[in-house]
């Protein structure tokens, strides 16, 4: 994959990515803050400003990574697959334990709830765009 056309390839997939992203993070912090602030009456501004923090970080890791992955060593794309998955689960557990350590009880179920939606999300985005072929 290192010709012209696969690098216009690879970066038309970057782009498309990304764009899926923002808009999925848009719709997360959307329809989070009008569920649990708006019908719900939770505050949520910390909870939802940190999972979009990691969600939009991870997301833009993952696709830049790839990106370069793909076109410098395509024969590495399923380490990096594998990688990005144990990495990506890492990152989300040492964030979920330094939310534990700084807020109360109440607070952590609610960022609890809230981050697994972000992170379910985060899931299904890398596995749908990545199994069309994308990742190949």
């Amino acid at each position: 994959m290192s010709s012209a056309m696969d690098n216009k390839l690879i970066n038309k997939y970057r782009r498309s990515f990304i764009y899926q992203m923002l808009i999925t993070l848009i719709v997360l912090v959307g329809g989070g803050y009008a569920v649990a602030e708006l019908w719900l009456g939770y505050t949520v501004a910390l909870p939802l400003s940190v999972s979009a923090t990691v969600f939009f970080i991870l997301e833009l890791a993952d696709i830049l990574i790839w990106s370069r992955v793909a076109s410098n060593s395509p024969d590495s794309l399923p380490t990096f697959f594998m990688g990005v998955s144990g990495f990506r689960i890492l990152i989300c557990l040492m964030v979920f334990f330094i939310f534990y350590f700084v807020t109360s009880r109440q607070q952590m179920l609610l960022f609890l709830c809230i981050f697994a939606v972000f992170y379910v999300a985060m899931l299904v985005h890398h596995t749908l765009f990545f199994s069309h072929g994308k990742g190949k």
